[in-house]
């Protein structure tokens, strides 16, 4: 028998701030229709280093966020694939990001 894929989702945004919710709220519909066993769900204010440990368990990773790139509509869903890269940790928190997060999590576990 095979491992089946840990799969991770993560919403994150600030609840007080509107449109900025929706990757909290997003991950919360998906907790209300509910989700197969192999899928982890976790809302958050902002990426951390601290996910990195929550990752390391995980085959696969999406995050949901807002974004205002200012040429797309609102309600546009894009996919971002994304590598990790080396972390400055002169940077931490503020400039810490999911890229940030990749590395970090391949750097510990």
């Amino acid at each position: 028998m095979t491992d089946q894929l840990r799969i991770m989702v993560i919403g994150y945004g600030n609840t007080l701030r509107g449109d900025d919710a929706i990757g909290v709220l997003a991950v919360e519909a998906l907790e209300d229709i509910g989700m197969p066993a192999n899928v982890d769900l976790l809302t958050c204010q902002q990426i951390t280093p601290e996910l990195s440990e929550e990752l390391a368990f995980s085959s696969r990773v999406a995050f949901i966020d807002a974004s205002d790139s200012g040429s797309d509509p609102p309600g546009t869903i894009r996919r971002i694939d994304l590598d990790p890269r080396p972390v400055d940790p002169e940077a931490l928190p503020h400039g810490f990001d999911i890229a940030d997060l990749l590395e970090l999590t391949s750097m510990q576990y």
